[in-house]
């Protein structure tokens, strides 16, 4: 049987060691990459500011938990939870264990749903790591309402037709999950 002491350092050597290959393994992404920023996705900021995250041009993000969800599908806002500017190329590494869940907004009569991570055109995403990720675009928006048609007429001598009604407007199309 082991002692207290004896167990306390056998804990604390397994957390140290899971330490050092979180660290090393996300100092291997920056450096495969040759980009020297590091950045964090963090749920609660993002959820709270109402806009996307726009993941700067060079970066690699980490998660600041093991399991991030950024759902916009749920909300008012009509945007996509990450962007990757025109041009600019981001890294997301996943180390093993975590997950990030993005979820674009629902469109509206107008618009189209959002993807969960917007790349802007000639923008690179790169996801790496161990970790999962799970994206999806935002669902279309409705269409609108037709129009009536109007009466027809019914006289002793003459018959006039009713004129038909208009369609309405088809609804706009869904998000891609990364678009």
């Amino acid at each position: 049987m082991m002692s207290y002491q004896r167990k306390m350092r056998h804990l604390l050597a397994v957390a140290a060691a899971g330490m050092v290959s979180l660290f090393l393994a996300q100092r291997a992404a920056s450096a495969s990459t040759g980009f020297r920023y590091k950045g964090t996705i963090d749920e609660e900021s993002i959820m709270e500011s109402g806009t996307g995250k726009a993941l700067a041009n060079g970066t690699v993000y980490t998660l600041s938990k093991d399991v991030v969800t950024l759902n916009f599908g749920a909300s008012d806002m009509l945007d996509s939870p990450l962007r990757v500017a025109a041009g600019s190329t981001a890294v997301i590494f996943l180390a093993k264990g975590q997950t990030l869940t993005v979820a674009g907004s629902q469109g509206d009569d107008y618009n189209g749903g959002y993807p969960g991570i917007l790349v802007g055109e000639g923008g690179t995403l790169v996801v790496t790591g161990e970790g999962r990720l799970v994206a999806q675009g935002g669902n279309g928006g409705d269409g609108t309402d037709g129009t009536s048609g109007g009466d027809g007429k019914l006289t002793d001598d003459n018959t006039t037709p009713g004129a038909g009604g208009d369609g309405g407007d088809g609804g706009a199309g869904a998000g891609a999950g990364i678009g």
